[in-house]
């Protein structure tokens, strides 16, 4: 267990975060409901019985709306501690990347309709980011394996 993380007989949360990317680029979200949080990447909860990569392909598409995407890559796992959460809890955290291909919107807007433990749906703004402009925008969490983001080259914007 993770020391100051909650009790040692908790269960950890089963968490995916995913890198959506085009070359030079990845994906992130705003809450329109809630402007005073930093942008993530899109992600959430792996359900019970459900694979991480499962859940990596059904988050991606619940969250943006986007359906050209490539399978998910991982890029790995780890046990992390979520002291910015009401209370401070293990979460089992599985990260990957995901490629957009094909045409895909500079800017847009989605709404997730059943968000896992919410009681109404939730409102997205989402952009594209350049990668090199990613450590500076997002948290320490969203960014625990950015390094091995496998870029496929430079985009034009």
């Amino acid at each position: 267990m993770l020391a100051g993380c909650g009790q040692a007989s908790v269960t950890p949360r089963r968490r995916v975060f995913l890198y959506i990317t085009r070359p030079g680029r990845l994906l992130v979200l705003r809450h329109v409901d809630f402007p005073e949080l930093l942008p993530e990447v899109p992600g959430g909860t792996v359900e019970r019985g459900e694979l991480p990569a499962i859940a990596a392909s059904r988050e991606a598409y619940e969250e943006t709306g986007l359906s050209n995407l490539e399978a998910p890559c991982l890029l790995g796992s780890q046990l992390i501690c979520t002291p910015h959460a009401s209370r401070p809890r293990p979460l089992d955290a599985w990260f990957y990347q995901i490629r957009a291909a094909g045409e895909v919107p500079e800017r847009w807007q989605h709404v997730e309709r059943f968000p896992h433990g919410a009681t109404r749906e939730i409102r997205f703004d989402l952009s594209w980011l350049a990668l090199a402009d990613a450590p500076k925008m997002l948290s320490e969490d969203d960014l625990l394996v950015f390094d091995k983001i496998v870029d496929t080259g430079n985009e034009s914007s």
